[in-house]
């Protein structure tokens, strides 16, 4: 019995997968503006679908605050190709402690996006820039900010789909570490000719 009880747990466990979530916060970086992102080598020969997914949230060396929030689904163990990812970048020029900010405020810029991580040639997926809402950084200790998001996005399709977008809600408070720009992967914010390393941890 105990076999067969353990047996259940792996199948569960394989059924559905598992998750993972990477928080970081970069100082001294800005957002790269989307009308520059595409110019180079790497992207500029995307189609316009794949683009809107990834461009948006590539980093550079500046003068704001960038949050990054990446979120995988590895999704069900016994299913090919069915792995989902999340990003969220969040650039704050001004950045006062435990005062909230708007989501419109001129201080703050939003890139959101997710979708199929292993079909994200076809450029399947929504994407956000814009929404509802405000943030509150909670406490700035060294290595660690700890941000109160309260978001509404609302996510439009890349593509002409039988619905017209959705509501994404961030409601967390989330603990973010210490990123350098340099340290930077494909995954967190910089280009990369290889389009499943931007999708994929």
């Amino acid at each position: 019995m105990q076999l067969i009880a353990v047996l259940c747990v792996v199948y569960s466990l394989l059924l559905v997968g598992c998750s993972t979530m990477n928080l970081y916060y970069v100082r001294d970086a800005q957002m790269i503006p989307f009308s520059e992102s595409d110019r180079g080598e790497l992207t500029g020969s995307r189609p316009d679908a794949v683009k809107l997914l990834l461009n948006g949230h590539y980093v550079r060396t500046g003068k704001s605050l960038v949050l990054l929030i990446r979120k995988f689904d590895q999704g069900n163990a016994l299913t090919v190709d069915d792995e989902l990812y999340e990003k969220v970048t969040i650039e704050i020029q001004d950045y006062p402690l435990g005062i909230p900010i708007k989501l419109d405020s001129r201080d703050l810029r939003l890139y959101y996006s997710s979708g199929s991580s292993g079909h994200i040639a076809r450029g399947h997926g929504v994407y956000a820039t814009s929404g509802s809402g405000t943030l509150v950084i909670k406490a700035f200790e060294k290595g660690r900010i700890v941000v109160d998001l309260d978001l509404v996005l609302w996510a439009t399709p890349t593509r002409a789909f039988p619905f017209d977008g959705k509501e994404v809600h961030v409601r967390e408070v989330l603990s973010f570490e210490e990123k350098k720009v340099a340290d930077l992967t494909p995954w967190l914010g910089i280009p990369d000719s290889s389009l499943g390393k931007e999708v994929y941890p």
